[in-house]
């Protein structure tokens, strides 16, 4: 339930697994490309006002919550009026209309009617309207997103959103967390001190008064700076110790099996280093992006795919097919591999250019081209002169080269 949820939403475990998750899926977010530059700007500057990030960050966050949630586009049309369904069409999107974006959680959220009868229908088991608290908004101006999509049979009961992220991690912290107490606990009483003394009147019902003085006083000294003094011919003191060796590596192993289940490196997820497991490194790093690349296709293109269409017709009073959108990779070379690419990527062009292949031109056009490059940007039309040759080149004669 969503009450559940929203407790296990307040644990430190379950927002370090949801939170690093939401955020890598929005961290360098998208990149847009239209053939007009000035249409991309307006584009991206309404993306900006829009919040857009802000909101597909907070979108990825309840999908890890609750499993999932409906964001609202608000296009000032009157309560009465959004049962009503639209078309990204100029006719119900005019320019300058969409006011911004509302995200509404789940459990205000309660799908309307449904289409639960013809398998082979497109709209089958998909909400076609949704209540919102008691307003019934049509499906067409709303932005859905959901992950961990459930089995048929359990669409229903998960509201039609998704299976929460939290609920399928619930096992693992809760396994970690007794084994951490249960390691408090043993660090705390692995010390048992036996003091060995008469005790005949505490179990046969006598006066146990100077027994149990006794025993009190031995309590009150236990320390490191205390003295225990005992009874040379009736008393006598032993020390049981458990062994704490190896408490360390199931406590960590415990903990590292939460980054498995996130599916987030341990050194991403908690900033240390895995211990009894293979050590996180470069191809760590890449797997988890390979995911975040995987999680934003499946939870972000839909709404994204909409919301860009709606902004166009908001923004230019048209869509235009052209223009798209891409997620920016996480994974960044270094400035040593992008030496070494580049030094490969001029040794491929040199070969070219010395059999003919391609011009000089085609090799700035390459160059100027290249994004994040050296020379990106730069005229390929404007070719340097070639440098003056040294008199005492063996192959220059008279200004011609044999």
């Amino acid at each position: 339930g969503y009450a559940m949820c929203a407790d296990l939403m307040q644990d430190g475990l379950m927002q370090a697994g949801v939170e690093t998750v939401a955020d890598e899926m929005t961290r360098k977010f998208i990149e847009i490309s239209a053939p007009d530059e000035m249409v991309k700007k307006r584009l991206e500057a309404e993306l900006q006002r829009l919040d857009v990030r802000g909101v597909f960050n907070r979108a990825a966050a309840w999908c890890g919550y609750f499993g999932g949630c409906l964001v609202y586009m608000d296009t000032g049309d009157a309560p009465e009026d959004l049962a009503k369904p639209i078309a990204l069409t100029p006719e119900f999107i005019a320019q300058g209309s969409l006011r911004g974006l509302r995200l509404i959680e789940p459990v205000v959220a309660t799908p309307g009617w449904y289409n639960s009868s013809d398998p082979l229908a497109a709209d089958y088991f998909e909400p076609r309207a949704w209540y919102v608290q008691s307003t019934l908004v049509d499906a067409s101006r709303l932005l859905v997103f959901r992950q961990n999509t459930p089995p048929l049979l359990l669409k229903a009961a998960y509201n039609f959103f998704g299976v929460p992220a939290v609920q399928i991690a619930l096992d693992y912290v809760a396994h970690f967390t007794q084994t951490r107490e249960s390691a408090a606990k043993l660090l705390k009483k692995f010390s048992t001190t036996v003091f060995k003394t008469d005790i005949s009147r505490l179990l046969y019902g006598g006066d146990a008064a100077q027994a149990k003085a006794r025993i009190g006083q031995f309590a009150a000294q236990r320390d490191n700076d205390g003295v225990a003094v005992l009874d040379y011919e009736s008393e006598a003191m032993e020390q049981l110790n458990t062994p704490l060796s190896g408490v360390d590596v199931i406590v960590r192993q415990a903990l590292e099996l939460l980054a498995v289940v996130w599916r987030i490196p341990a050194v991403k997820l908690f900033g240390i280093s895995p211990a009894g497991l293979n050590a996180t490194g470069e191809s760590d790093m890449q797997n988890f992006y390979d995911f975040i690349a995987s999680r934003q296709g499946k939870v972000f293109a839909a709404p994204l795919e909409r919301l860009l269409k709606v902004v166009q017709l908001s923004v230019a009073g048209a869509v235009d097919p052209a223009v798209t959108y891409s997620f920016v990779p996480l994974w960044e070379m270094t400035a040593r591999e992008k030496a070494d690419r580049d030094k490969v990527l001029a040794d491929t062009d040199a070969v070219y250019l010395d059999r003919g292949v391609i011009s000089e031109e085609e090799a700035r056009n390459a160059l100027a081209a290249q994004p994040g490059g050296r020379y990106a940007g730069i005229d390929p039309g404007k070719v340097p002169p070639m440098p003056q040759a040294s008199i005492r080149d063996p192959d220059y004669a008279g200004g011609i080269y044999a």
